[in-house]
C-alpha cells in the first residue's frame, strides 16, 4: 500500500502569510513551516524552510563564504 503525502498547511512563523508584503520585494527573508501528512488521515509532520530572495542571500553572507541552498 502506498501513502500519498499532501500539503495540509503552510504557516509563516512571524506574520500572516495571506497578507504579507515585504518592505523591499527584492530583498527579504522569512521562516515558513509546511505541514505535510498522509492524504485522508489526521496528523502531519513539520518541515521548516527559510525563504529568501537572491539579493537577501548576497547581502547576508560573508565575502568569501560559499552558500549552499539547503533549507532555502
Amino acid at each position: 500500500m502506498r501513502m500519498k503525502a499532501v500539503l495540509k498547511h503552510l504557516h509563516a512563523v512571524d506574520f500572516d502569510l495571506a497578507t504579507f508584503y515585504p518592505e523591499d520585494p527584492t530583498c527579504f527573508s522569512f521562516s515558513l513551516r509546511a505541514m505535510i501528512g498522509p492524504e485522508g488521515e489526521e496528523g502531519s509532520d513539520s518541515f521548516d524552510f527559510l525563504v529568501v530572495t537572491p539579493n537577501w542571500l548576497i547581502a547576508n553572507r560573508k565575502e568569501d563564504e560559499i552558500v549552499f541552498g539547503r533549507h532555502r
